[in-house]
């Protein structure tokens, strides 16, 4: 299979990466991933077997399918450092509120991208992510992204429309009730 990406490696990208393993959808060799923080690499590589990147290109060079697992103020300058490797690859992104038309527009138009909202309850394999594609995405893609994220929990696909919904409640809710439950 080819190589998953990952930009961005906190908790969630952590889950995800855990998730598929697990479940034999990749192998830690196929997995590369980068994060600002150098030490947060050592652990995941050390935990898992994955390969560390130096760099977010290094990254986009190597991998058919990148996740772009960053905080949503930081997508845009993500995506532009690496938008000359993405040609002809799928970039998924779990960063909230930020719509595909907006990446594809620092892409290109015909950039296949997929737009997921995962939630907390993945961190045990019990999440509820959803996802939604662009016109441009092949069958393949879609396929891909639901096992992945299949991988932590249930994945379902909805309209694009309804996806900042599905953050305030289903991104959003398992928090609240964990702290209703911690009160």
């Amino acid at each position: 299979m080819p190589p998953l990406g990952f930009i961005g490696a906190g908790n969630m990208a952590e889950a995800i990466i855990a998730g598929v393993i697990q479940k034999n959808i990749y192998a830690p060799i196929d997995i590369i991933a980068f994060d600002i923080n150098p030490q947060r690499m050592e652990a995941l590589s050390g935990r898992f077997g994955i390969h560390a990147a130096n760099s977010p290109q290094e990254v986009a060079l190597a991998a058919d399918t990148i996740i772009m697992a960053v905080k949503p103020g930081i997508v845009e300058a993500a995506v532009r450092s690496i938008k000359d490797q993405l040609r002809d690859k799928l970039l998924i992104s779990i960063a909230a509120g930020i719509s595909i038309a907006s990446i594809q527009t620092q892409i290109s138009p015909e950039a296949r991208v997929i737009r997921v909202m995962p939630n907390t309850p993945a961190l045990v394999m019990e999440g509820v992510s959803c996802l939604a594609c662009s016109p441009t995405c092949l069958d393949q893609d879609k396929e891909l992204a639901l096992a992945l994220f299949g991988g932590v929990g249930m994945c379902l696909e909805l309209d694009e429309r309804l996806l900042n919904a599905v953050t305030g409640l289903s991104g959003s809710g398992p928090a609240y009730g964990f702290l209703f439950i911690e009160a």
